[in-house]
């Protein structure tokens, strides 16, 4: 049966016990694809830390003395022109609307990625205008095999964290049924979750690219797949008593 088929059945609560019928491949394909939707978060982090530094090698040679002395910036002061908007090196606090970089005393403001300041404490890539000149060149250098190899590593992470809260969820689920004198099954639990997480992580995923910011609360609508599932469960026939 088609992969798409057992979303239609999703959406339009028709014959949901019959999630029993999904293969085994298409659960871990679910799995798979939500274990990669979870890790666009950091994926676009990575991204966005690749641009801080391409934009930063455009004025490499121009960047002012300094050194973070205390977690705070010390040094030279300079206001440098980018491809990406002003690049600003202060000793004070000022006002950023216009710079996409700045280096304050505090900390570091990047235009449409950081809320407030990225503190020197939370960010130890570099100590001084030298390291962070070296912190460039890294990132320019293997900046494509860096995005490939964490880009697979936090897609294994979050699949096996996927798998197992799945797994853990469906085990719940299908105690709770059985307490409740239902006819169910801990693989057709398992089936039927890994489909109802992969609609709300699209729509995660979505938001998070288009304004950066994540929304959990989205997972709240698998709540109705599952009571619907649970509801389309046939009750066990009580078994009669021996007559005597």
């Amino acid at each position: 049966m088609n992969y798409f088929t057992y979303f239609k059945r999703l959406v339009k609560f028709e014959k949901y016990p019959l999630f029993r019928t999904v293969p085994f491949k298409y659960l871990l394909l679910n799995i798979l694809i939500i274990g990669i939707l979870l890790s666009i978060p950091n994926m676009l982090s990575f991204v966005n830390t690749n641009q801080f530094a391409s934009t930063l090698d455009e004025v490499k040679d121009d960047i002012p003395k300094f050194e973070i002395v205390n977690y705070e910036y010390s040094g030279g002061e300079a206001t440098l022109d980018s491809s990406k908007g002003k690049i600003i090196f202060t000793n004070d606090e000022v006002n950023t609307k216009d710079a996409f970089i700045s280096f304050q005393k505090q900390g570091i403001e990047i235009q449409n990625m950081t809320e407030d300041y990225l503190s020197y404490s939370s960010f130890d890539k570099f100590k001084n205008d030298q390291e962070l000149k070296n912190y460039i060149d890294t990132h320019k250098n293997s900046a494509t095999f860096f995005f490939v190899v964490y880009s697979i590593i936090q897609i294994i992470v979050m699949s096996a964290f996927v798998f197992t809260i799945l797994l853990l969820l469906s085990f719940i689920l299908n105690k709770v049924a059985e307490i409740k004198n239902k006819r169910t099954d801990y693989m057709n639990w398992f089936k039927i979750i890994s489909y109802s997480f992969v609609i709300p992580s699209v729509i995660f995923a979505v938001i998070e690219f288009v304004t950066h910011r994540e929304f959990w609360w989205v997972y709240v609508f698998v709540i109705i797949f599952l009571t619907y599932y649970y509801k389309k469960l046939p009750e066990l026939k009580k078994k009669r008593k021996p007559s005597i």
